[in-house]
């Protein structure tokens, strides 16, 4: 899995296999979503700019499968 960020006409990309974090610019908003496999969305919200729309989506990833993780045996 290459963990990175990647650049794509709307925004930005970074595909964790599992889930998918975005960051675009829409309706003069920073905006961030995550999605699963099936490209649904999971979460969404707004940010500040392009870099806290990054860390609010990596912060929701990450309380998510923190949570998970956190139920195995």
């Amino acid at each position: 899995m290459s963990a990175e960020w990647r650049e794509t006409a709307a925004g930005l990309t970074f595909n964790a296999d599992v889930l998918r974090l975005n960051t675009f610019y829409y309706q003069e908003v920073w905006r961030w979503c995550v999605t699963d496999v099936s490209d649904d969305v999971v979460a969404q919200g707004v940010a500040d700019d392009e870099e806290d729309a990054k860390a609010k989506a990596v912060a929701w990833a990450r309380e998510c499968l923190t949570t998970a993780l956190g139920k195995l045996p």
